[in-house]
């Protein structure tokens, strides 16, 4: 073969493997920019909606101690119609409120702007387990006995002019309100495949809220909560699998709210 034949297919191997060399670390170049830049956008987006969940929260328990303290839910005498339409008009004040309830200290319903289980006792659910002696407002999320549907209920005890227990105000918001939280933020990276699946799950793992099934919510457990139920670190925690990235937020509450030990995931 001629020798320059022989140079010329030298040098077009040289400059295929140099260009395929350079080629393969700019691809990972690529790679890893893409990942570090999903990693801080991802991880910034979760800890304000961990935040912005806070707030929430202290907002709707603010709300509601300070409607337990309506003279009109105080009054010993006053009727069940006159409170019914006291519960009304509240919930006519917030759009958020899908009702409220005024139940006795034993968990009796008394009142219900719904006219809902009147006259009916009350299981003695998480909330009711949360108003001890020491702690006048509680909220958990779980399903209305009243209507069946998935519910925030934020709970404040009423008292009269001499500070005594004397009723419960109850009040509920529809879950649905956490997607409209996190539908504020765009959990996705220009020129990654796709957004985020957001779960919250509580500390035994059940779903509270998720955006690729609603179904789930307080209906399933988070099928890789094993995967992240050690991860507790402040901030957020990222753990990375074989085809997926999590980042894990354990909730550290909002100013005075303490939170209730849940994770967005």
């Amino acid at each position: 073969m001629n020798i320059h034949i022989k140079l010329t297919i030298l040098c077009l191997t040289l400059v295929l493997f140099t260009a395929g060399v350079l080629s393969f670390f700019a691809d990972r170049e690529v790679e890893r920019t893409l990942k570090d830049k999903i990693i801080a956008n991802t991880s910034l987006q979760a800890r304000r909606i961990n935040t912005d969940i806070g707030r929430f929260m202290l907002s709707r328990l603010n709300e509601i101690q300070m409607a337990a303290n309506n003279p009109y839910l105080k009054a010993p005498d006053i009727n069940r119609e006159k409170l019914i339409t006291r519960l009304q008009e509240l919930k006519s004040l917030n759009s958020l409120y899908n009702s409220f309830s005024l139940f006795s200290n034993d968990r009796i319903r008394i009142a219900d702007s719904e006219r809902l289980s009147l006259g009916k006792q009350h299981s003695n659910t998480i909330y009711w387990k949360q108003l001890t002696p020491d702690k006048d407002i509680a909220m958990d999320i779980s399903k209305s006995e009243s209507t069946g549907q998935s519910m925030i209920h934020f709970a404040a005890r009423v008292k009269d002019d001499r500070n005594n227990d004397t009723r419960i105000l109850v009040g509920r918001v529809p879950v649905n309100e956490l997607f409209k939280i996190i539908g504020e933020y765009s959990l996705s990276v220009e020129d990654s495949t796709g957004g985020a699946d957001v779960h919250l799950v509580d500390s035994e793992g059940t779903v509270l809220y998720s955006s690729i099934d609603p179904s789930a919510i307080l209906n399933a457990t988070f099928q890789n909560y094993a995967l992240i139920a050690n991860l507790n670190n402040p901030g957020v925690d990222f753990l990375e699998t074989e085809d997926m990235f999590y980042f894990v937020t354990s909730e550290s509450g909002y100013l005075t709210f303490s939170g209730d030990n849940w994770k967005l995931v």
